[in-house]
């Protein structure tokens, strides 16, 4: 919900109009696993996996609010996708 939608507008602003080309890749439908950061009950961060194969994952769609960023939540939700696509 709104951390994608934050995300979408970070990238947008950005990249520009090369953003939109990765529109299609990067819809939250086609991911497998999806990780919600909060800090006390806000959703601070987020990040996803979509499979490729039975042995390889793809991360996608990292996000860490401006207010949270330099905080290690971005290194917290990376570390958390990988231990759950390990599995």
């Amino acid at each position: 919900g709104e951390l994608v939608r934050l995300l979408d507008e970070d990238l947008m602003l950005r990249y520009g109009e090369e953003q939109e080309q990765y529109a299609a890749f990067n819809r939250i439908e086609t991911v497998d696993a999806v990780v919600v950061a909060y800090e006390d009950t806000h959703p601070a961060g987020c990040g996803a996996w979509r499979r490729f194969s039975e042995t390889e994952v793809e991360i996608k769609r990292i996000f860490v609010r401006p207010e949270y960023r330099g905080s290690g939540m971005s290194t917290l939700i990376l570390r958390e996708l990988e231990a759950w696509a390990a599995e």
